[in-house]
């Protein structure tokens, strides 16, 4: 699947579960994310669009309620694609994911930019009138690095919005192939239904 960069995501943050809409750079509907409700383990699904009748993706955690769930991301045919690992006491401060291939190899890693702006904004989000406040002036950013290079592949940045969560994903440097590309977006995805979830 091919994506038109910048992509733009947004949900409602009063959801039970979340619901991403994904569009491209075209303003087009690319990808649907619906986060299951009421589920022991986590499981989430991508689907083409909003209407949901041809499903992508799934990512199935492999454990219940933990500080550090791993995920496992199959294609529409049940093919593995990867893994994704959240770094559990590291996760408290900074948020910090692994991304792994097929392999069980890590690639990949999603780090936060700046952890202090997180604190910020989810403080001053529980504040009445400053909350709408705190959304247009505090944008937390979220890196890809490549393993190894540390060469940071994508960014994502939280966006001004009002009752509704907005981050944007750009692409910092070129990937080699459909599927890793796919792997580090989802990611990227999985990790805003997580950290939404954790508040």
């Amino acid at each position: 699947m091919a994506f038109a960069y910048p992509l733009s995501l947004r949900f409602k943050i009063l959801a039970i579960a979340s619901r991403i809409y994904v569009q491209d750079a075209t303003g087009g509907e690319l990808l649907y994310v619906k986060q299951r409700a009421f589920r022991l383990k986590e499981d989430v699904r991508i689907f083409l669009d909003s209407t949901q009748t041809t499903e992508l993706y799934q990512m199935r955690a492999d454990r219940i309620l933990d500080v550090s769930p791993g995920f496992t991301i199959t294609d529409h045919s049940g093919n593995l694609v990867g893994y994704i690992k959240r770094e559990g006491l590291r996760s408290i401060w900074r948020a910090s994911y692994l991304l792994l291939d097929a392999g069980a190899t890590v690639t990949h890693h999603i780090k936060e930019e700046n952890p202090w702006l997180k604190v910020l904004d989810g403080l001053l989000s529980e504040v009445p009138g400053v909350g709408i406040l705190a959304n247009y002036v505090i944008h937390p950013s979220y890196v890809v690095y490549e393993v190894g290079s540390e060469q940071p592949v994508f960014r994502m940045t939280k966006k001004p919005a009002l009752l509704e969560g907005r981050f944007r994903i750009d692409k910092l440097i070129e990937v080699p192939g459909p599927t890793l590309e796919a792997r580090l977006v989802l990611g990227l995805m999985l990790m805003v239904v997580f950290e939404r979830a954790r508040g």
